[in-house]
């Protein structure tokens, strides 16, 4: 009988470490960051008493406190939560540490007009590339920088290209398009939300929503994560500064962006249960006949990011919609191997790009035809054969879509017989998907 409970305890105990490794795999993880801080006091108050900072450290820290009362199974990590002034590098570096599953940054704006006031959100965007010369985007690029919040403690411009190491750059260009989508659902989520509170506040009459916005910003740009920025109102305003130096104001934009997490916090939790129920396990699929085995990149299994149903999406729903990537329905269950099979993984293997590309030369544009490729990363860069961001993936084409470069591999007149390919590219980009062009070389969503 003692053998008998002895194993039962070992069981039990197995089981409950077990389930403890699933939930820390799972764990959502925020990263609140109260902009500026220290000797950078952001924008200076004018009649009131609290700076920037002093306002969104503590908008952050009442953010932080709802989080942990209402969902203890969270974790916080804070950039800074007292007056320090960490650097911008810094702030990303701490987010890509933390491994965060969010990234929400909290300011205050300013203006030169005493007459500008509202709140708005911003995700991660360079808007007006489309159709532009190389020359012209760089300049448009460089441009865009130039703003406050993009500013180090001495108040220069931060240099997007030196600051951050080749690795971080790599992963945040090659997940960009997924973030992005889920950086506009969130921004939609906190930008209502925000509205819809203060219209019931005792500041309603003087309430404007500037909406949700694209903008080139250094610790959205930077942070491997869904990332937002929100400028609670405007300190340079008289009404707005003196608003948002009380405690309202500052229950009422942290009670609005806890409302915000929770929504997207219940999307992104439907979809880890959708990955976990639809997407097949593909440790047991063979490799694909033109693949060597890798000692120091192990075999993904992770599943494409699925799309928000219906019932997901923000109010906003059209401008979310239209930056979500079509994802690929999950591979069919693996077949022995028949002469059209290995025709067809030939054919998803080997592209029609000329491999003999010099190394250094740019990727080049998709053939206009009808087929299915796999589309592995989206940048606003367009890189060279031989760039480390393609990790070794040749032959690849890229096709450009407002402004960003979308690059894929293999082709097939099927979308079934990219399977054994589309394995190898999860490999190295694990977020890897089908895509539908047709005739024309148009993608078909």
């Amino acid at each position: 009988m003692s053998r008998y409970l002895f194993r039962l305890t070992v069981l039990a105990f197995s089981l409950f470490f077990g389930a403890l490794q699933v939930f820390a795999a799972s764990q959502f993880v925020v990263v609140i960051d109260p902009g500026h801080g220290g000797g950078d006091p952001g924008t200076l108050h004018r009649k009131f008493k609290q700076d920037e900072k002093t306002i969104a450290l503590n908008v952050a820290l009442k953010l932080g406190k709802l989080i942990e009362q209402n969902h203890p199974d969270v974790k916080i990590v804070y950039t800074r939560t007292t007056d320090v002034y960490p650097t911008l590098p810094d702030r990303t570096r701490i987010a890509r540490e933390a491994k965060g599953n969010l990234f929400i940054s909290i300011h205050v704006n300013s203006a030169q007009s005493s007459s500008a006031k509202g709140v708005e959100t911003y995700v991660f965007g360079i808007t007006g590339l489309q159709g532009k010369s190389e020359t012209e985007q760089k300049r448009i690029r460089e441009r865009t920088m130039i703003e406050r919040e993009n500013l180090d403690i001495d108040g220069k411009q931060i240099d997007f290209e030196t600051a951050v190491d080749i690795e971080t750059k790599i992963l945040c260009q090659a997940q960009r398009e997924k973030h992005n989508k889920y950086s506009m659902e969130v921004a939609h989520y906190v930008q209502d939300n925000i509205m819809s509170a203060l219209r019931k506040s005792s500041y309603k009459s003087h309430a404007l929503d500037r909406g949700v916005k694209h903008k080139n910003i250094f610790v959205l740009c930077y942070s491997p994560m869904p990332a937002i920025l929100v400028e609670l109102g405007y300190i340079t305003n008289y009404n707005e500064e003196k608003f948002l130096n009380s405690t309202e104001a500052q229950d009422l934009f942290a009670a609005s962006l806890f409302k915000g997490f929770e929504q997207y916090k219940r999307n992104w939790e439907r979809r880890q249960l959708r990955e976990e129920s639809e997407v097949p396990v593909l440790a047991n699929v063979p490799a694909a006949a033109d693949e060597t085995p890798s000692a120091t990149i192990p075999t993904q299994t992770q599943p494409v990011t699925a799309s928000p149903t219906v019932d997901e999406k923000p109010a906003s729903a059209a401008v979310v919609v239209a930056n979500e990537p079509v994802q690929s329905e999950p591979s069919a269950p693996t077949t022995p191997p028949t002469q059209k099979s290995e025709t067809a993984t030939a054919l998803a293997t080997n592209t029609t790009t000329p491999a003999e590309v010099p190394v250094g030369a740019p990727v080049p544009l998709l053939a206009k035809r009808s087929c299915y490729r796999i589309q592995f990363m989206s940048s606003t860069t367009r890189f060279n054969r031989g760039d480390a961001a393609l990790k070794g993936l040749w032959p690849v084409q890229c096709y450009e879509v407002d402004g960003y470069f979308r690059y894929t591999y293999g082709e097939a007149a099927d979308r079934s017989d990219l399977q054994q390919a589309i394995l190898k590219v999860r490999k190295s980009f694990p977020d890897a998907f089908s895509v539908h062009f047709d005739e024309n070389g148009n993608r078909i969503k």
